[in-house]
């Protein structure tokens, strides 16, 4: 069960607790209340993995300044891996972003397109 509810009610993990399935995962996304019933999904046995909104090397001044990357022993993804993988993928075209785009607009006719 994925939660990614931009509100300080506990509701949604509250509900999460009264019908996720047992042993379930409930991934709570951006969501940092306090007082959610986690006592209620872990007597389930539900996993609840944790979740950060900081990336790798946030607010470090090697990484992000000089950068230097981190060992992938330590950090898997970097931002730079990822850039780097995401490059390699659209060289080699095995990425179809023309799928995405739906819409074309002139810039003087942005905020109809957004309405």
């Amino acid at each position: 069960m994925l939660i990614t509810a931009e509100t300080q009610s506990s509701d949604p993990v509250n509900l999460a607790a009264e019908i996720a399935r047992d042993r379930g995962i409930v991934v709570v996304v951006g969501y940092g209340r306090n007082g959610h019933r986690a006592e209620a999904l872990l007597r389930k046995g539900a996993r609840l993995p944790s979740l950060t909104l900081v990336w790798s090397g946030a607010y470090d001044a090697a990484y992000e300044q000089k950068g230097h990357d981190y060992p992938i022993g330590y950090v898997r993804w970097t931002e730079t891996r990822n850039m780097e993988a995401f490059l390699e993928l659209l060289t080699d075209g095995k990425l179809d972003l023309k799928s995405l785009i739906t819409h074309r607009f002139s810039i003087e006719h942005a905020h109809p397109a957004y309405d």
